[in-house]
C-alpha cells in the first residue's frame, strides 16, 4: 500500500485501535505499505500505533546504485536509448541524482524521462520531473502551519543561509515565533528521515 500515512492520518482513534486489533489477531494478515512522510501518532505514546508498526528507512541510491538501476530497467524494458545516456552521459544522471537525493521514486522517474527523451539536457529532466512531484510537495507544504509554510518558502527562494533575523525581515515575523518553529521543522525533518 502507498502513501500509508495519508490513510493512517485519516483514521479517528476508534477506528485506529480497531485497526490495531485486527491486525493483532488475524495472522493472516499483514499491511507492506510506504510513507513519503513519518506520522508523529506512530511514535506518540497515546496513540493505538505506538510502536505498531516495524519502520524501515529508504535511503537515496548512490551514484552505483543509480547506474545499475537505470541500466536494469532499460534492459527489461528494452529501452536502448536510457542505457545510452547511461553510459554516455553519466554527469546527466549524477547531477539528477543528487539533487533528488538519490529517492528510488524519483530514479524510476528520471527512467521514465529518458525514455520518452533522450536527447534532452539535465536541466531540461529536473524541470520534468518537478513537474511531476510538484503535487507531492505541495502536500508537504499543505501540511506545515501559515507559519511554517512563510518560513519555508523565505529559505526555499534564497540561494544562501539565513540568519534567523533575516527570516524575520522578510517574514514579519517574530525571532523567537521563527526559532521555535525552525525547531519544529527540523524535529520533523529528522523524524521523517530516521524512520
Amino acid at each position: 500500500m502507498d502513501n500509508f500515512g495519508d490513510m493512517a492520518r485519516k483514521l479517528n482513534n476508534e477506528e485506529a485501535h480497531r485497526l490495531r486489533k485486527i491486525l493483532q489477531t488475524s495472522p493472516n494478515l499483514r499491511i507492506i505499505a510506504a510513507s513519503s512522510v513519518v506520522l508523529e501518532a506512530f511514535y506518540r505514546y497515546d496513540h493505538p500505533f505506538y510502536e505498531f508498526f516495524k519502520t524501515v528507512e529508504l535511503r537515496g541510491l548512490n551514484k552505483e546504485e543509480t547506474r545499475e538501476l537505470l541500466l536494469s530497467l532499460s534492459k527489461h524494458y528494452q529501452k536502448e536509448a536510457v542505457a545510452n545516456i547511461v553510459k554516455q552521459h553519466p554527469g546527466r544522471v549524477e547531477a539528477l541524482r543528487r539533487i533528488t537525493g538519490g529517492v528510488i521514486r524519483t530514479v524510476v522517474l528520471l527512467f521514465e524521462i529518458f525514455a520518452d527523451d533522450d536527447d534532452g539536457s539535465a536541466f531540461k529532466d529536473l524541470e520534468i520531473v518537478l513537474d511531476r512531484v510538484t503535487p507531492l510537495y505541495k502536500h508537504r507544504m499543505d501540511d506545515l502551519s501559515d507559519q511554517q509554510q512563510a518560513i519555508v518558502q523565505v529559505i526555499a527562494l534564497n540561494w544562501d543561509g539565513l540568519s534567523v533575523k533575516e527570516i524575520a525581515e522578510k517574514t514579519r515575523l517574530e525571532s523567537k515565533v521563527i526559532s521555535a518553529q525552525l525547531q519544529s521543522l527540523e524535529k520533523r525533518h529528522h523524524s521523517q528521515n530516521t524512520h
